[in-house]
């Protein structure tokens, strides 16, 4: 007695059922109640008997035999699939069930480098996934061979094994500016030269409601390290002071999407995004220069 595994009662076996042949179908057709033998390999009845002169120049027919000289096609029985579930083999059937575990691998992979007298740049990306897209993850990151610290990094996470899904995001930027408006839209006075590394982590979760339409809430937390630089009459640049804003932002929204995306994105469709009445932004500033800390929460449209 084989095995069955717990598809047994939901798939049953099929495959060592009476094979549905040709020969059969053909006999409940005709008013002849025995069954016909299955028809066998006709390619022998194309075969010459003689080589002799063609018909166009002994206006004789071409002796043609009946004769088969080939073996029959093997007969396999076939999986029968009448609208349920197709079936399989006591083999598969009798497979103890399993948990499925995901394994992450590359879908994508791409990068460039530029070399010179001062060093190496190079830029990389890589996406991976596992088979049943329960999880993904993505890396990016630009590299200077002299200077870490002016690598640009992100990695980001996707959890999607459930209806609320979940995105973890951690980052490092450092960018130089010339501008007398902070990123943050900080009024520095004047127009000033200054450097900021920022570095935190994003947290988003997505609950949809079906296709198109889902309530997303996040929090961003970012950490910023601002230099202040001056010039010398020479054109040298020297640092003067530092800051120290820290930014924490949560968000609230419904987004109504049936977009349909492309390789570089949406292709077709509509996005819309309906964010809360007032949103919050909250941020610690502390400097060097003048020993102070300052709070400040900010709310807007």
């Amino acid at each position: 007695m084989p095995s069955h595994g717990a598809l047994a009662t939901v798939w049953p076996d099929s495959v060592t059922a009476t094979p549905d042949t040709v020969g059969t179908a053909v006999a409940e057709n005709v008013l002849d109640p025995a069954p016909h033998p299955v028809a066998r390999d006709s390619l022998g009845n194309n075969s010459l008997q003689s080589f002799g002169d063609p018909q166009w120049e002994t206006g004789q027919p071409t002796p043609w035999v009946g004769m088969e000289s080939q073996s029959p096609l093997p007969t396999h029985a076939p999986l029968l699939e009448h609208g349920g579930p197709f079936a399989v083999p006591d083999s598969v059937l009798s497979q103890r069930p399993s948990k499925y575990r995901g394994h992450l691998s590359p879908d994508y992979a791409g990068g460039g480098f530029y070399a010179s007298t001062l060093g190496v740049i190079g830029q990389t990306q890589f996406a991976f996934s596992d088979f049943l897209g329960n999880h993904s993850l993505f890396l990016s990151a630009d590299l200077v061979s002299d200077n870490l610290a002016e690598t640009n990094a992100l990695i980001g996470y996707n959890y999607l094994p459930r209806r609320t899904q979940m995105s973890l995001a951690v980052f490092h930027f450092k960018n130089y500016y010339s501008s007398e408006i902070s990123p943050l839209g900080e009024h520095l006075g004047t127009p000033r030269l200054f450097a900021e590394r920022n570095y935190g982590a994003v947290v988003q979760t997505a609950y949809p409601f079906d296709r198109f339409r889902r309530l997303e809430l996040g929090y961003t937390q970012m950490f910023v390290e601002r230099t202040f630089y001056g010039e010398d009459a020479l054109g040298q640049l020297y640092v003067i002071g530092h800051q120290y804003p820290s930014v924490s932002a949560p968000s609230v929204s419904l987004v109504n999407d049936n977009t349909l995306n492309g390789w570089y994105g949406p292709v077709n469709g509509q996005r819309s995004n309906s964010p809360t009445p007032k949103r919050c932004l909250w941020w610690t500033r502390r400097s060097s220069t003048a020993p102070s800390l300052t709070t400040r929460a900010t709310t807007g449209t």
